[in-house]
């Protein structure tokens, strides 16, 4: 049962990302080739980032690991998994576009449009074909920041529309922290200081590239 859930979260992220991953470049105002580059990159880093999750997971439960690898690897990733490989992830992407010429605005932006839209996605399937009725009020947060993030792209910068996003998407998880038992993103319960850390580090390196931009002119 537990390798069932598995295989089918799996196979819904895979759906989802998809999906995104052609919504994205559909709505993208992005040259072709910018485009092909820097969703490669992002494809990259979200590739990384689940392998890191599935290796926290391994490192967390290396003791039952080591005597029923079956055992940990059926079950689905836990929170402390997603944090441990989204910091990590993100530490490689760092030192990464520091040997590498990567406009993190562009990259931010591509990584926002591309999750976002995944998330809708997922969001939407579960509520449909698992019938999960409790993640509606996220659906909701979903619909208004793709929207948002859709029609502020043709009138605002990158970086404009990235943290205007990202802000709305973290004030809307924050206050589902007050209306629901709990909060998810991608089936995983994440902690409101985790939706704090996204924010915060999101809009950091947006203002970070926006004054190295603004010394370039």
């Amino acid at each position: 049962m537990a390798a069932t859930t598995t295989i089918l979260s799996v196979a819904t992220l895979i759906v989802s990302f998809f999906i995104s991953t052609l919504l994205f470049i559909g709505l993208s105002p992005l040259k072709m080739n910018v485009n092909k580059e820097y969703v490669e990159e992002v494809i990259t880093f979200i590739i990384n980032t689940t392998l890191l999750i599935w290796t926290g997971k391994v490192l967390f439960n290396l003791s039952l690991f080591l005597n029923d690898p079956i055992a940990v690897l059926a079950y689905p990733s836990g929170s402390r998994d997603l944090y441990f490989g989204v910091f990590i992830a993100s530490l490689i992407l760092l030192y990464y576009s520091k040997r590498k010429d990567l406009q993190l605005h562009i990259f931010v932006y591509t990584l926002v449009g591309i999750t976002l839209f995944a998330s809708l996605s997922y969001t939407f399937i579960d509520l449909i074909w698992h019938e999960n009725s409790f993640t509606f009020p996220y659906l909701i947060v979903l619909v208004l920041s793709a929207v948002g993030y859709t029609i502020s792209t043709n009138l605002l910068s990158l970086n404009q529309v990235s943290a205007l996003t990202i802000t709305f998407w973290g004030v809307g998880q924050l206050y589902l922290v007050f209306t629901l038992p709990f909060i998810t993103l991608f089936s995983y319960m994440v902690s409101p200081w985790f939706v704090g850390f996204i924010l915060i580090i999101g809009i950091f390196i947006i203002l970070k590239q926006s004054r190295k931009l603004v010394s370039h002119d």
